[in-house]
């Protein structure tokens, strides 16, 4: 359907573009065609055309599919889309619910659009309604997905990804020093993943973690080198996967600098060490 819904844009194809996009909110309602959905680019061609369509009826149907599939299925009610075509469909009951990860790499642009829409002075009770829900839940998933229950989880696994928590500075500043309770258990294993795992995004990742905690937490680089974690790190810095060695020297580098966090936000300080410098350093 993102062919069509792309096919059909354009003034002179008003009622076809509502009626594709009417279709696939419709499709919204049955499960397996929902999961499908939420992972075949789907949200990207509903945001364009909520973005784009002039006809607030076109922009209702976008948004309304848009908040099925971010809430993983209709909500149990009729939801009349057609507003005055007398169109209805009740939501699926017991529906499985999609993982908060499945729109992530679409949440920040789906915030935006959602931002922008709200801009408009849309007089339907069902689209503003929906654009509130839509907001918020963008604001959940990302709370969610930076969560230290979730971060332990993914560590505790042994297969780490570029999830939310690696890369967002509050969850560094609020959670870093939890990585010491149980004698350090969490920062041990980051360190033993660095020693032990044979994938190449497990490495970088935890490379990187290791390079916040020593950035974040007081004398962490001493601690990150007393339990082994620099000559691991080092050791990565020669691995065949670039972003391995990338984030290797990163967190090599975090570790020998005592001020990381200064250097890296000052506008014109001199450029960081390349690895040759840091292993006469070393």
């Amino acid at each position: 359907l993102n062919p069509n819904l792309a096919a059909c844009q354009g003034p002179h194809n008003m009622q076809l573009h509502y009626e594709a996009t009417l279709c696939v909110w419709l499709l919204t309602f049955h499960p397996p065609a929902l999961a499908a959905m939420a992972r075949s680019g789907a949200v990207v061609g509903l945001m364009e055309v909520a973005r784009t369509a002039s006809k607030e009826k076109v922009v209702r149907v976008a948004v309304l599919a848009l908040r099925n599939i971010a809430e993983g299925g209709g909500r149990g009610r009729s939801e009349g889309a057609g507003h005055g075509d007398g169109s209805e469909a009740s939501g699926p009951l017991g529906s499985d619910s999609l993982s908060s990860a499945d729109l992530i790499a679409d949440e920040a642009a789906l915030r935006k659009v959602v931002q922008n829409l709200k801009l408009r002075d849309f007089t339907d009770e069902e689209l503003t309604g929906a654009l509130t829900d839509l907001e918020g839940g963008v604001l959940a998933r990302q709370k969610e997905a930076s969560s230290w229950e979730r971060y332990q989880r993914e560590v505790l696994s042994g297969s780490l990804e570029w999830s939310a928590a690696h890369t967002d500075e509050g969850f560094w500043r609020e959670s870093a020093s939890k990585l010491t309770d149980n004698n350090c258990q969490l920062l041990r294993v980051l360190v033993k993943l660095l020693e032990a795992s044979r994938e190449a995004r497990t490495l970088a990742v935890a490379c990187h973690d290791l390079g916040e905690f020593a950035t974040h937490y007081p004398a962490g680089r001493f601690l990150v080198q007393d339990i082994g974690g620099k000559e691991h790190a080092m050791r990565l810095m020669v691995h065949a996967d670039s972003e391995v060695r990338k984030q290797a020297l990163l967190c090599t580098q975090k570790l020998l600098v005592a001020n990381w966090k200064f250097i890296g936000h000052s506008g014109g300080g001199s450029a960081a060490p390349d690895s040759g410098a840091l292993a006469a350093t070393a």
